[in-house]
């Protein structure tokens, strides 16, 4: 809406509204049917590849070293843990079955 134009007699006031063009107003209204809601931002995607030039190498170790224990650890047999003096002397805090 315009300012009222002041201190100008009625006649020069009826001619500028004449003469003037309204720009067209912007009208925000909802669309018909549902409101689209804003996807939520997931910001895992970006730390992930932000990340991985910097922990690869941890996570690489990671796996290695696990791999290398469970291969270990399921090699063992209960003749190895009655002759193992490490078992022998924590067997009294294992659970009996």
């Amino acid at each position: 809406m315009r300012p009222p134009i002041t201190g100008l007699s009625t006649n020069i006031v009826n001619t500028y509204k004449l003469f003037t063009v309204e720009q067209p107003r912007l009208c925000f209204t909802r669309s018909q049917g549902k409101k689209k809601k804003m996807r939520k931002f997931d910001p895992w995607p970006v730390f992930f590849r932000r990340e991985w030039n910097r922990n690869w190498p941890f996570l690489v170790g990671f796996a290695i070293t696990g791999a290398i224990i469970t291969k270990f650890s399921l090699g063992l047999t209960e003749e190895d843990a009655k002759n193992s003096p490490f078992v022998q002397r924590h067997r009294k805090y294992a659970s009996k079955p």
